[in-house]
């Protein structure tokens, strides 16, 4: 459904999924799904993540890639919407998301003068946030994941 959304808006590959943990590796979840039905009890065990891809996947948030998408997790994404044990992942385009700079530019550098350390400080405050560009490249994702 999302491919065909992303597709129907125009939007530009590559496409990208961001999902929860329980989105990706849960019992309902994309690996989840893929578990062999048939290994039943001790003996039952999730796709594995071991090796230097499964430390791939921990250390930058990428899954691999599955029908044309560029699949991340990210544990900032809330597993409970609605108190209805649903996690709420998203889909989108390339051109979807941008990085929005204050109006004084990236960051505004003030120097302070310590006289008791014999030093001076120099700090940094940024201004930037994440923004939508265009509404369309970006598609919603609601699973159940209790």
């Amino acid at each position: 459904m999302s491919m065909r959304l992303l597709r129907a808006a125009s939007a530009p590959f590559p496409y990208s999924l961001v999902l929860s943990p329980r989105q990706v590796w849960g019992p309902k979840g994309m690996i989840g799904l893929l578990h062999d039905e048939a290994v039943t009890g001790s003996n039952s065990k999730p796709l594995s993540m071991l090796g230097s891809k499964g430390e791939e996947a921990f250390q930058n948030g990428f899954v691999g890639s599955i029908a044309g998408f560029d699949v991340f997790w990210s544990d900032q994404i809330n597993e409970d919407v609605g108190s209805g044990g649903d996690a709420a992942g998203f889909a989108m385009s390339k051109g979807a998301l941008g990085l929005g700079v204050g109006a004084d530019g990236l960051f505004r550098i003030a120097q302070e003068r310590d006289e008791m350390l014999r030093a001076v400080n120099y700090v940094a405050t940024g201004f930037w946030g994440e923004i939508e560009i265009k509404d369309t490249f970006g598609v919603y994702i609601l699973t159940d994941v209790s």
